[in-house]
C-alpha cells in the first residue's frame, strides 16, 4: 500500500517529536561531560567504521603519550595568548581597575577588535571578568600577572618570548651550531635583560630549596655573576657576616644594581663589582679568595673552547680550602630517562648553546673530581625540574 505525502510528513513529524524528547531526556540525565564522550562514540560510525576504529585502537594503544601530546600543543596556545597579552600591555591597562575595549585598545595601542579578541580569550582562561562592557582582570591575574608584585611570574613570561622571538633562528642553530643572536649572552643587542630577569627568577625559587637541604661550610666571602644576583642574596640571609662579589661580562655588570635592589642586596654587604673578559684563566675574579662560589650554566657555553672546564678550574683555584663550588646545570640520569620538566629546562639550554655538551650524573662528577674537588653531589630541586652540583675543595 502506497503511503500518501501527508502519511510520510506525520511520521516523520512523530520521529522528530521523539528523537527531540529523547536528546532532552539525555541532557537531562546524562552530566554533560559523559554527553561529549557519547558524541565522540557516535563519530565512530561516520564515514568508514573501520578506519575510524582503526585510528581509535592506535590512539588508546598509546593514549598516555598521546594525551601528553595533544595538551601540550593546547597549553602553547595557552601560553602564547597569556605572553601576548602581557607584552601588549593588557593587563598593565588593567591594573588601574575595569575598563571597556576601547580604553585597553588605546592604552596598549592596539585595534580595538584586537584587544576584544584578546580579552576573550582571557575571559575563557579565567583571567578576565566581564561585567557588561568593562572587562577586569581576576585576583589571580591582579597578583601573579603584574610586574610589580612580589609573586610576580612575568619574568618567565619575558623568557618565553624572547624564546618565541628567536625559534626561527633555532634551525640555522642546530645546523650550524651558533647561538642565537637573540639569546647570545656575549651580545649587548640580545635579549639580556629577559634572560637576567627570567634566570635570577627562576634561581631564587629553586635555591632556596637548595639553601635548605645542603651542609654548608662558614661563609665569609664569595662571588656570583649576573645571574647569580637572586642567589646571592639568599646567602647573605643565611649567613649575616658574609660579603660578596659581582663578577661578570662588562654589559651584564651594568645592569647588577638594578638587580641588586630587587632582591635587596645592602651595599655593605658588597666587597666589589667587577667586569672581566669572559676568559676564566686570563680573568682576575677580584681577591680570588672565596669561600663560594656560583657558577651559572657555564659548562655548556662556547664547548669548542672548552670554556666550561676553565670556569671549573678557575673555581677550584680561587676556593679557600673547604670551600664549596655551585654549578646549575641540567644534569641527566646516566641510565633512567629525566623527567620531563627537566628535558624541558634542557631546551632553554639549547636556546643558549645548541652544541651543549649533555652532562650526566656519573660523568660531572668524574670531570669535578678529576680536577679535585671532593665530595660531589648533585642535588635535584623543584620536583626533579632543576639540578645543582654541590663540590667542596
Amino acid at each position: 500500500m502506497m503511503r500518501s505525502p501527508d502519511s510520510a510528513t506525520d511520521d516523520n513529524s512523530i520521529g522528530d517529536r521523539l528523537g527531540a524528547g529523547v536528546r532532552r531526556f539525555l541532557r537531562r540525565r546524562i552530566p554533560e561531560k559523559w554527553r561529549g564522550r557519547l558524541g565522540l562514540l557516535r563519530g565512530v560510525f561516520v564515514k568508514d567504521p573501520g578506519e575510524q576504529l582503526g585510528r581509535i585502537l592506535k590512539v588508546a594503544r598509546h593514549f598516555g603519550d598521546y594525551r601528553r601530546v595533544d595538551r601540550a600543543l593546547f597549553y602553547h596556545r595557552f601560553a602564547a595568548n597569556l605572553i601576548l597579552a602581557y607584552r601588549l600591555g593588557i593587563f598593565e591597562a588593567l591594573s588601574e581597575g575595569a575598563r571597556e575595549a576601547r580604553e585597553i585598545a588605546e592604552f596598549c595601542e592596539i585595534e580595538k577588535e584586537a584587544a576584544k579578541n584578546l580579552l576573550q580569550i582571557l575571559h575563557s582562561q579565567g583571567y578576565v571578568s566581564v561585567d557588561g562592557e568593562r572587562y577586569s582582570a581576576t585576583a589571580f591575574a591582579s597578583e601573579f600577572f603584574d610586574s610589580n608584585s612580589s609573586v610576580s611570574m612575568t619574568p618567565m613570561f619575558d623568557v618565553c618570548g624572547a624564546y618565541a622571538r628567536a625559534f626561527p633562528e633555532f634551525f640555522e642553530a642546530a645546523r650550524s651550531g651558533r647561538t642565537p643572536s637573540t639569546l647570545d649572552i656575549y651580545d649587548e643587542a640580545a635579549c639580556v635583560d629577559e634572560l637576567l630577569d627570567g634566570v635570577n627568577y627562576y634561581i631564587d625559587q629553586a635555591a632556596r630549596e637548595l639553601m635548605a637541604r645542603v651542609e654548608w661550610p662558614a661563609i665569609e666571602h664569595f662571588i656570583v655573576g649576573s645571574m647569580g644576583v637572586s642567589f646571592s642574596s639568599l646567602v647573605l640571609s643565611k649567613f649575616p657576616t658574609a660579603q660578596v662579589t659581582y663578577g661578570c661580562l662588562p654589559h651584564l655588570v651594568e645592569r647588577i644594581p638594578r638587580l641588586r635592589e630587587e632582591y635587596d642586596v645592602a651595599p655593605n654587604r658588597v666587597v666589589e663589582m667587577h667586569a672581566h673578559g669572559g676568559e676564566p684563566a686570563e680573568d682576575q675574579w677580584g681577591r680570588e679568595a672565596f669561600d663560594l662560589v656560583f657558577l651559572t650554566k657555564k659548562m655548556v657555553l662556547d664547548p669548542a673552547n672548552d670554556l666550561g672546564r676553565k670556569f671549573a678550574r678557575k673555581s677550584y683555584q680561587v676556593l679557600n680550602p673547604e670551600g664549596v663550588a655551585v654549578f646549575w646545570e641540567t644534569i641527566y640520569d646516566d641510565e633512567a630517562p629525566a623527567n620531563t620538566d627537566r628535558g624541558m629546562e634542557g631546551f632553554l639550554d639549547f636556546g643558549v648553546s645548541p652544541t651543549g655538551p649533555v652532562l650526566t650524573n656519573r660523568g660531572f662528577q668524574r670531570f669535578l673530581t678529576d680536577i679535585g674537588y671532593r665530595d660531589v653531589e648533585v642535588v635535584s630541586c623543584l620536583e626533579g625540574a632543576t639540578t645543582f652540583v654541590v663540590a667542596r675543595k
